[in-house]
């Protein structure tokens, strides 16, 4: 999955998951600090040559930002923050890998999975967003494994030779 808009909001949408388990006024911190690490990721302007280093960088932060939800008393107010600089910076990098700086409030809508998911903690009905967190996690470990998997002869273009 090489598409750094749909990763990029991946990463988003696991760090809404991961707030919707804090307190409200951590979301107040954390949504800027999302929005204003994305503006110096994509900042940097990472050259093409450094895809095969950014990627895996995004799908870990997926992981971890994903795993937070799984917290036993929630997610800290440091750890929200933290994480909300590390997926605003990996989707900033990712959309500026793109060369569309356009599209990155189009990355940054994932963030919105906070309102489904804190509604479902709020109704306590808090195992819908672990099942989409788990999922996630699901989907970056498949991201991640599948570029260092060796090819077999199933899949290679054999009747093209």
């Amino acid at each position: 999955m090489r598409g750094g808009v749909l990763a990029a909001a991946l990463a988003c949408a696991a760090l809404g998951l991961a707030l919707a388990f804090a307190p409200r006024r951590t979301w107040m911190a954390c949504l800027p600090l999302l929005a204003a690490s994305s503006l110096a990721g994509l900042a940097i302007a990472v050259p093409p040559a450094r895809a095969d280093v950014l990627y895996p960088v995004v799908w870990i932060s997926v992981i971890a930002c994903a795993a937070a939800v799984h917290l036993p008393r929630g997610v800290p107010a440091a750890l929200g923050c933290l994480l909300s600089i590390d997926a605003g910076s990996c989707a900033g990098a990712l959309v500026s890998l793109e060369g569309h700086g356009r599209d990155l409030p189009l990355a940054l809508c994932g963030a919105l999975a906070l309102v489904p998911a804190a509604l479902a903690v709020h109704w306590r009905l808090p195992i819908a967003a672990k099942v989409a967190s788990s999922w996630l996690i699901a989907i970056a470990v498949l991201a991640a494994a599948l570029p260092y998997l060796p090819v077999t002869p199933g899949y290679l273009p054999d009747h093209l030779e």
